[in-house]
């Protein structure tokens, strides 16, 4: 590890192409000003810039790839990150940056594992270019309205939440995810978006219509609560979810799920007058549908928990009139 003291400690390390440790800018005391390690095309290891309240400007126009952390913590008074030409990084992790307006990354960082972008001023997201990532947390930058991002896939995680009021999510190419948790948004895109290996969450948002009409299957669970301006939301391709809780949404009051036939478990609460799962074969837990419409009907509900389609508890708020001629949805 080669600690930055000054600019003459960086330059004295420029002749260094592949830089074989971690560099770390000194916070004891801090570097001050404009600093750059121009001439470096690779670090092996990480390049940690934090704690340092007095460093405005900070970059290296020959740096490629850093394989390891890119850590930008706790930054104060940093205004300018000039790096041109790096498009590899292991993992991103940028928070407390409350002068950033943006970066220069001019070539666009195209391949990284884990981002963090949290706690920023950054309005643009501009030389973020991944498309394929493990982690990807975005939050809490409040004058960041829009985030586009080419991405892919994302294993594990994508986070979007508490950016700017009316922030849009754009994810064109997104066709696989881990777990996707949406918070505090105005739109959200994903036409693309055909499997999660874990969970989908909306919550707290300001869309008024919601739609991942290519998703097929949701491993795990599907949250929608909390948003009280939605008043439609589209999940045409679903065919099988974990848990699905749908939950204080005030505005929206009819739900239909085309084509699904399995979920563990499905909680719904709120204004509904309908919901319809023509489709449905298996529920393996607890069905509950609770509404503050009395006119809502049960009636194909009691018929799937009748011939055991729903395996367990069962409670449905409503009307309960016998069916005629029908016995199942299946």
């Amino acid at each position: 590890t080669r600690t930055i003291k000054a600019q003459s400690d960086a330059t004295a390390i420029a002749s260094c192409t592949v830089f074989s440790g971690s560099i770390v800018l000194a916070t004891t005391p801090p570097v001050s000003g404009s600093l750059n390690i121009d001439g470096i095309q690779e670090v092996l290891e990480n390049v940690v810039v934090q704690d340092i309240g007095s460093l405005v400007a900070f970059g290296g126009k020959d740096l490629r790839r850093i394989n390891g952390n890119f850590i930008y913590h706790n930054l104060t008074l940093i205004s300018t990150t000039d790096f041109p030409v790096l498009s590899t990084v292991g993992t991103i992790s940028f928070v407390a940056l409350p002068s950033s307006p943006n970066f220069d990354f001019s070539a666009g960082i195209t391949s990284v594992a884990n981002v963090t972008i949290s706690d920023t001023f950054l309005s643009s997201l501009e030389g973020i270019n991944l498309k394929n990532a493990d982690i990807v947390q975005i939050d809490n930058n409040r004058r960041l309205k829009n985030i586009t991002l080419p991405l892919e896939t994302a294993k594990t995680r994508i986070t979007m939440a508490a950016n700017g009021v009316n922030a849009d999510v754009n994810l064109p190419q997104l066709t696989s995810a881990g777990s996707v948790i949406l918070k505090n948004i105005s739109t959200v895109s994903m036409p693309s978006l055909s499997f999660l290996s874990g969970s989908l969450s909306l919550q707290s948002s300001y869309m008024t219509n919601f739609s991942v009409d290519s998703l097929s299957v949701i491993t795990q669970d599907l949250y929608l609560q909390d948003n009280v301006q939605l008043r439609k939301a589209s999940f045409a391709g679903l065919l099988s979810a974990g848990s699905m809780e749908i939950t204080n949404n005030s505005a929206l009051t009819n739900m239909t799920f085309e084509k699904l036939s399995r979920a563990e478990r499905v909680s719904f609460s709120g204004k509904f007058s309908s919901v319809n799962m023509p489709g449905l074969t298996s529920v393996n837990k607890t069905f509950s549908i609770q509404t503050t419409d009395p006119k809502f009907n049960c009636s194909i509900f009691d018929a799937n928990k009748a011939v055991s389609i729903i395996k367990g508890d069962y409670s449905c708020q409503g009307t309960h009139q016998a069916l005629v001629g029908t016995t199942t949805q299946a």
